[in-house]
């Protein structure tokens, strides 16, 4: 969880050779369905991703938000400056 007013889906990578198999998808269901069950349910779940995976998490819901949560702002920043090398 992020602080006490979020919650953050981090770091879901699946292997090369498994993408496209509905692998990504399978797990990123189970742990949004664990989210929703859990004590935490209650907050916003958070992520970050590069952009040519956003497509990816829209079809699981989510949406890009003009303004993350402040314990994300510096992580959301780190990975502007890594996606413009």
């Amino acid at each position: 969880p992020l602080g006490s007013d979020a919650s953050e889906l981090a770091s879901l990578v699946v292997e090369p050779r498994y993408r496209g198999l509905g692998v990504g998808t399978m797990l990123a269901a189970k742990l949004l369905a664990r989210h929703r069950s859990g004590a935490d349910s209650s907050k916003p779940l958070y992520l970050v991703t590069l952009q040519r995976t956003q497509p990816f998490y829209e079809r699981l819901g989510f949406a890009p938000v003009s303004s993350p949560p402040t314990e994300m702002r510096l992580e959301v920043a780190a990975g502007s400056v890594v996606a413009r090398l």
